[in-house]
């Protein structure tokens, strides 16, 4: 038996080809909880599947939680055992984490290159000493659901901005 948890806010759904077979298997694994599949696989399947899961980024239980990792997306699979809920919310904290550090790293790519167009457009001088990003998530009827904003400093003086790649 494999068991597959979701330590994500969004549900998967995650096919899968056993050996042999023509057909593929879908399962839906709903946010924040578990399913177990292949109680009759042998060993070949049992691999085959653990592959097919490593593929799309999944981790093993026993990965997971000996080694974090900030860029995991959120499926974990187990071979011996479910995940108990102190591993799950340890898995799940590990996905937030690392979609906070994303967005970071993100908004301060978007806030620097906003910094870099407006110093061409000033003819290469830097006018201010702060750039900022604001943004607001609106529903489909335009009703503002959530905001954030951010400032950052900037040096006058400094040369252009190096934006990461």
């Amino acid at each position: 038996m494999i068991t597959i948890a979701n330590a994500s806010r969004q549900h998967h759904n995650f096919n899968y080809r056993i050996p042999g077979a023509m057909q593929t298997t879908l399962v839906k694994i709903p946010s924040g909880t578990q399913v177990q599949i292949g109680k009759d696989f042998g060993i070949n399947e049992k691999e085959a599947i653990v592959n097919q899961l490593q593929r799309i980024g999944a981790r093993s239980r026993s990965e997971m939680l000996a080694k974090p990792d900030p860029r995991f997306r959120g499926l974990v699979y187990s071979m011996d055992k479910p995940l108990n809920v102190d591993d799950l919310m340890a898995t799940s904290d590990t996905v937030i984490d690392g979609a906070d550090i994303t967005s970071a790293q993100e908004m301060m790519q978007s806030v620097l290159g906003a910094d870099r167009a407006l110093e061409s457009v000033n003819g290469g001088a830097r006018r201010g000493r702060s750039s900022g990003l604001e943004i607001k998530t609106t529903d489909t009827k335009g009703k503002v659901t959530g905001e954030f904003a951010t400032d950052l400093a900037v040096d006058p003086n400094a040369p252009a901005a190096k934006l990461p790649r």
